[in-house]
């Protein structure tokens, strides 16, 4: 259960930094 806690916490952060840098880009982009 830890191993699929760990991995799944990993994909979180993954995809809101993934988030968190297309917003940023939608910013920069006029």
């Amino acid at each position: 259960f830890n191993l699929i806690q760990g991995v799944g916490a990993k994909t979180v952060q993954i995809v809101r930094q993934a988030t968190t840098t297309q917003n940023q880009i939608k910013q920069l982009q006029p």
